[in-house]
């Protein structure tokens, strides 16, 4: 999978200077994400959700030509995700050095590919969009001192999919959607631990 997107990625600037690629845009909104812990400890077995957290995203986009009812979507995004718990340490056994409060910010350039069917009614077009993304790590931080962060995967491969609306005012072009993602692989797995991420994404574009 991993292959298969970096070569889908290398592609798609050379395709920005042919006949493909019909509109480029620009997108910015809101993240909400969280994470899913879960022991792997026969001893221990627990499993829950951590808190979401709101985050900022914003990239540019690269449209096809249309093909029938549908486009391809190329998205190159900065999303923050952000992750809390309160009195972690008291819910699940953690490896030694974990604070009680576990709060965790990351930083990600996205990459995504997605099919983009939509119907156009007027001054509506609404669409619905999935395909393979990855997430590649930029920065992190946390109010945490001794933490095992540092051994979250650099990489995450995932899904993303979601639906909204391009929004027709004559020479003016906007668009309005709502994306879910989550990941292939987990984000940790190590210390009987394993952790999945999950995210919202509410953004509003504009077509140049």
């Amino acid at each position: 999978m991993k292959k298969l997107l970096f070569i889908l990625f290398i592609l798609v600037p050379s395709l920005t200077y042919s006949q493909i690629i019909k509109d480029v845009g620009l997108k910015i909104g809101g993240t909400l994400s969280a994470q899913q812990w879960e022991s792997t400890s026969l001893s221990n077995q627990i499993k829950f959700n951590t808190d979401l957290m709101a985050g900022f995203n914003a990239g540019i986009f690269f449209q096809s030509q249309d093909y029938s009812i549908f486009n391809i979507l190329f998205e190159v995004n900065f999303i923050q995700k952000s992750t809390a718990k309160d009195n972690i340490i008291n819910i699940i056994n953690l490896p030694d050095g974990i604070a009680e409060d576990w709060n965790v910010n990351l930083n990600y350039l996205n990459l995504a590919i997605m099919l983009k069917p939509k119907i156009n009614l007027g001054i509506f077009a609404p669409y619905v969009m999935v395909g393979p993304e990855v997430d590649m790590e930029l920065s992190k931080s946390t109010e945490t001192p001794k933490v095992f962060y540092d051994e979250f995967k650099k990489t995450r491969p995932g899904l993303r999919m979601g639906f909204g609306s391009e929004i027709n005012l004559g020479t003016l072009r906007l668009l309005a959607e709502f994306v879910y993602d989550s990941e292939f692989d987990t984000l940790y797995d190590k210390n009987e631990i394993e952790l999945d991420t999950y995210s919202y994404d509410i953004r509003f574009g504009i077509f140049f």
